[in-house]
């Protein structure tokens, strides 16, 4: 007979759920602890909610307003990854959902979108995954997102993101917070009207009206001029390359890029950022060159006799090695570029009288700014057609930092009589810089010219009762209105062909401008084709401050005029202080404004 060994046996326990069955192991079972334990271990306590469960809309994080109605509570969202800008290139952390069409509202005051701020690489995402997360909403610089997030799942992949259609302009910044966060497609084509922040912040400014002009480049100051001004600046936006690095090398969106050139086709993420709304690109954007570089000019004509002026943008040499100016070049290597691509721009123009803006004012005595420019420049050419420089018996201009020059051909024509300065009391002193006016004689013309560089429009001139009216022409209009009154007066008591050029601060449209064509004086950069009129380029809108104004005897023989855009299209990237850039000695982004020239019939 087999012996039988009594044993105490542990039965399974009925799917472990909390319920009257489970409390009956336990008295029954009560002597075993640690089964029971790992009882408690596996019951849920707590149901967590899974994919496709209920979860808390984007529309209602978002909130009709400007700040989100749930800040600081913590909500759960499932959508779909439109941007990841986790990788270490983007320095951002965080990525883009949008919500899935089926789950979007009917109000287009509440965005869509939302930014989930999680710089934990993994899982790896891809747009049109479906993701559900937990998180805390928070406002950040104006942004909503989503913080301290847990329990990021995907739920799905490869599911279309259908960006919403949008165009430009979008009237007011409400209208931009409505699209935050979301992915949007533009489908009309964009032109590049700005680009101060390409070479540091990788960004450009686009404009879906085309080039933008400044409003009192084509109509008159007054509310009606700031009101278009004010419009035109919201009807910018920023296209960045979705990253926090600063001077991104390569250049993005191709190192050619310039303004005039034409963006097709965009699929990009609204997001928030560096005080305004920006676009991050969902791909490449279809970016079309249509505004190449221009080619280099030709001689004059025989029987003509060139006339430009070029502001050189604060030419500083280093008196004594001293690079410590706050204008100009920081270091002789800077200096040696920067004189390299004024001197390229300077031959390029062919010209044979050339009035300078922007020169150091150290006088014109050997090692000067000046007279160091007009050796480099000589130096290139052959002595039939080198400079001379006219020659101030004053020395320095004015009290100004900067000052103009004028320069000559001897063997093509001469000076007659000695130069003449407008300064002092008619200029408000110090808050205009002195005119530097010269008569010459060729092939039997006598004419005159009169060099200026009026006070800027970003100048303070609150100490002398003359700041922006709000009337679109800025501060210092009172001031660049004294400066016209005293060329006039000048011109009256000497009538002579009258030849003004250089920069007047002052756009076609402008009090100090109609002055002088109230008198008789012509717009020549009028004549040209109105998309070809720009010389300058300020937040995105574009216009000549750059001027050519003749007398009556002198505008009937003009024969061609013209404006080299080498600089005002340009990104600073070419420029001679650029950071790590793409320098070139070539005329490109030698200076800050375009160069205006004439030809004369002799």
């Amino acid at each position: 007979m087999t012996e039988v060994r009594a044993t105490t046996r542990t039965p399974s326990l009925p799917n472990w759920r909390w319920n009257s069955e489970a409390f009956t192991a336990l008295k029954q079972f009560r002597r075993h602890r640690f089964a029971f334990l790992l009882l408690l271990l596996k019951i849920p306590l707590v149901h967590a909610a899974g994919c496709g469960d209920r979860a808390t809309p984007i529309s209602r994080i978002q909130g009709g307003g400007f700040e989100s109605p749930l800040e600081g509570e913590r909500v759960e969202v499932e959508a779909l990854v439109s941007l990841d800008l986790r990788a270490a290139r983007h320095k951002i952390g965080g990525f883009y959902l949008i919500e899935d069409p089926v789950d979007r509202d009917a109000d287009p005051a509440t965005s869509e979108g939302l930014f989930i701020y999680y710089r934990d690489e993994q899982p790896a995402l891809h747009p049109g995954d479906r993701v559900r997360l937990r998180g805390s909403v928070r406002e950040y610089k104006g942004l909503t997102e989503l913080v301290r997030v847990r329990g990021l799942t995907v739920c799905a992949k490869g599911k279309a993101l259908y960006p919403q259609a949008i165009a430009l302009p979008v009237s007011s910044a409400s209208g931009w917070e409505a699209l935050e966060g979301m992915a949007v497609r533009f489908s009309h084509p964009y032109t590049v009207v700005d680009l101060r922040e390409l070479d540091e912040y990788g960004q450009l400014g686009l404009s879906g009206a085309g080039r933008l002009f400044a409003p009192t480049h084509g109509m008159a100051p007054g509310e009606a001029a700031a009101q278009r001004g004010r419009e035109q600046r919201r009807a910018v936006i920023r296209l960045d390359d979705a990253s926090h690095r600063k001077y991104p090398r390569p250049l993005p969106f191709d190192g050619r890029v310039r303004a005039g050139d034409r963006i097709e086709g965009l699929d990009a993420v609204v997001t928030e950022g560096f005080g305004g709304f920006l676009l991050l690109p969902l791909h490449e954007p279809d970016l079309k060159l249509r505004n190449p570089r221009p080619a280099a000019l030709a001689e004059p004509s025989t029987g003509r006799l060139r006339v430009a002026a070029f502001n050189v943008q604060n030419y500083f040499n280093g008196e004594a090695g001293n690079f410590s100016a706050s204008r100009g070049a920081a270091s002789h290597a800077a200096l040696e570029r920067q004189r390299n691509k004024l001197v390229a721009a300077i031959l390029g123009l062919k010209a044979d009288v050339l009035g300078l803006m922007e020169l150091e004012n150290d006088g014109q005595e050997p090692g000067s700014a000046a007279a160091e420019l007009l050796e480099a420049v000589n130096e290139r050419l052959p002595a039939e057609r080198r400079y001379r420089m006219v020659r101030n018996p004053q020395g320095r201009l004015g009290e100004d930092a900067i000052t103009v020059g004028l320069w000559y051909r001897p063997a093509v024509l001469e000076p007659t009589g000695q130069p003449e300065v407008l300064e002092g009391k008619a200029l408000r002193d110090n808050y205009n810089r002195p005119i530097l006016i010269q008569r010459f004689a060729a092939a039997g013309l006598g004419f005159t010219v009169a060099v200026n560089h009026w006070k800027s429009k970003g100048s303070d001139c609150e100490a002398i009762g003359d700041p922006d009216r709000g009337d679109g022409q800025g501060n210092c209009n009172q001031t660049r209105l004294a400066a016209a009154e005293a060329l006039v007066h000048w011109w009256r008591r000497n009538p002579t062909p009258l030849l003004v050029v250089g920069d007047l601060n002052a756009h076609a449209q402008e009090d100090p401008v109609r002055r002088l064509t109230e008198q008789g004086m012509q717009d020549l950069v009028d004549r040209l084709p109105a998309e070809e009129a720009y010389t300058d380029a300020y937040r995105g809108q574009f216009g000549y401050l750059m001027h050519l104004l003749a007398g009556p005897e002198l505008a009937a023989r003009v024969a061609a005029v013209g404006i080299w855009h080498i600089n005002a299209d340009e990104p600073d990237w070419y420029a001679y202080d650029a950071r790590q850039g793409g320098y070139q000695s070539d005329p490109h982004r030698s200076s800050d404004h375009d160069p205006v020239w004439l030809d004369l019939a002799l």
